[in-house]
């Protein structure tokens, strides 16, 4: 659906494009009312799926959309002129791109999700050209008619990140350092080997297989996936099996050793 108007006040003609569920897409401006010239501001929208929680029946649910602005910017007689910008679900600005006449003149810079700078340099008639800096920083590059004609290393960058990874990984050890994982049932490797060669049929090839569960807190698994296993009946088997295993330890975190639910991969080699 597409809804366009042009008030006295004018110059252009303003047009609003919506998808069939009714979600905004884009917002232009037109010379001509064949909408056929861009000219002005324009603003281009991404629709992205927003299911409803699960029912507790799992009952069908209805898809609900929205929708999230993705590039703006502006045209002069169907080119892009000035700074176009791209935004990411969140809102912040992943990309920084300015033009003339629809060539690239000026500044580029991309982002992380959390808006720091990742690339920045500048476009001259389409070419990189000058300083541009790297990888968040860690390498400068010179460019000329957009080719590397020197690079350097920012060592103190470099530096400055390799001990904020230490000391990341260390808070993240000293967070998690009396976390307990998951612990299976005594006995349950060898339960689940004779389980598996009583089940499988005679010209089963031996394979390595994964299964994929949570354990909850009453020690009962759910949502278990089974990968590695060509043979669906036999997946299913061994789905079924683990689905209805029992007496799992769940995993804990902290001094006080709360239970919580936690994801558990299990391997086995089947011969």
């Amino acid at each position: 659906m597409i809804v366009f108007e042009k008030k006295l006040s004018d110059s252009v003609f303003r047009m609003n494009q919506f998808s069939k569920e009714g979600i905004l897409l884009t917002i232009a401006s037109f010379k001509d009312a064949n909408l056929s010239i861009s000219h002005g501001d324009f603003e281009y929208y991404k629709m992205i799926e927003n299911p409803p929680p699960a029912s507790i029946n799992d009952a069908p649910q209805t898809t609900h959309w929205q929708n999230y602005l993705q590039i703006k910017g502006s045209y002069f007689l169907n080119k892009k002129n000035g700074i176009w910008r791209e935004y990411g679900t969140n809102g912040k600005v992943t990309k920084i791109v300015t033009y003339i006449d629809d060539v690239l003149n000026g500044t580029y810079t991309d982002y992380d999700t959390i808006g720091n700078v990742i690339t920045n340099g500048e476009y001259v008639n389409n070419f990189r050209e000058g300083r541009w800096t790297m990888l968040s920083g860690i390498r400068d590059d010179i460019y000329k008619n957009g080719k590397v004609i020197k690079t350097t290393k920012n060592k103190e960058v470099i530096a400055a990140k390799e001990r904020k990874q230490k000391e990341e990984l260390l808070l993240e050890k000293e967070k998690h350092k009396y976390d307990v994982p998951p612990r299976m049932p005594v006995d349950f490797n060898f339960a689940i080997s004779k389980f598996v060669n009583n089940a499988r049929s005679s010209d089963f090839t031996p394979e390595t297989f994964v299964v994929t569960f949570t354990v909850n807190i009453d020690g009962t698994i759910s949502t278990p996936s089974v990968t590695g296993i060509s043979d669906y009946i036999m997946r299913e088997k061994i789905k079924d099996y683990f689905q209805q295993s029992k007496g799992w330890k769940p995993a804990t975190i902290g001094k006080d050793k709360k239970p919580v639910d936690s994801w558990y991969s299990y391997r086995l080699i089947s011969r």
